[in-house]
């Protein structure tokens, strides 16, 4: 748990599927309550809002791919998720997700310009 918690730095961290036990983890090592969210839309929608300052904390079996539901919403909404790490817990891993922000049609061209 101090391994995921580190490299979160000072964002702020949301959990997704987690159980008891981490949630009090996530709680008691950054001695504050760590928010829980249950809606994929909604975590997707909070992790786009601010990527340089929220991260999610899931437990999940595969420590490569995101759960099903997210990978979907994500894609669904337009928001590029990411596995910033992954940290083995038990028969589980922990992982941090990020969402990554998008460069607009403006930003790209304005880039090949400057080239």
């Amino acid at each position: 748990m101090m391994e995921a918690l580190s490299l979160v730095g000072n964002r702020d961290i949301v959990l997704y599927k987690t159980d008891d036990g981490i949630r009090g983890a996530a709680s008691f090592f950054r001695n504050r309550t760590a928010q829980e969210i249950r809606s994929p839309a909604r975590l997707v929608a909070y992790l786009a809002d601010d990527p340089d300052k929220h991260v999610a904390l899931i437990s999940w079996l595969n420590r490569d791919i995101l759960p099903p539901e997210l990978q979907k919403t994500g894609q669904d909404m337009g928001v590029n998720l990411q596995i910033k790490a992954h940290i083995g817990f038990g028969t589980h891993y922990l992982l941090l997700i990020e969402a990554i922000p998008k460069v607009s049609e403006e930003q790209v061209a304005f880039k090949q310009k400057e080239s």
